[in-house]
């Protein structure tokens, strides 16, 4: 997998770097499945961050639990099903939301949405 650059124009605060080196982590991770990382400006005074992957997919029961801590969808071994939970702990801090739409057999997407001012 390639390695990712960041934009260079308005990307110098953390937590954009840090949302760019997360996209970059998780997309050299060896991954089987097909993904797409990006960001839409559609609705004015906020940007949509995502990342979809063409994957297995997650239950109807898996989606109502996923942000719940401790929660984990599968029985990967690593990880203490943490990641989710704190996610959504922060882009709430943040003024902003994390929304999961998935179908099993065809993937999953992960949306966060963040104004583009933070107060």
């Amino acid at each position: 997998m390639p390695k990712l650059n960041p934009p260079t124009e308005d990307w110098e605060d953390d937590e954009s770097l840090c949302v760019w080196d997360a996209a970059d982590i998780w997309m050299s991770s060896g991954y089987d499945e097909d993904y797409m990382f990006g960001y839409t400006e559609e609705e004015p005074g906020y940007t949509s961050l995502f990342v979809e992957d063409t994957g297995k997919g997650i239950s109807e029961d898996g989606l109502r639990h996923i942000f719940e801590r401790f929660y984990k969808v599968d029985s990967f071994t690593q990880g203490a099903g943490l990641g989710l939970s704190i996610c959504q702990t922060i882009v709430g801090r943040l003024n902003g939301t994390i929304t999961v739409a998935s179908e099993e057999g065809h993937g999953t997407r992960f949306t966060v949405r963040l104004p583009d001012i933070c107060e």
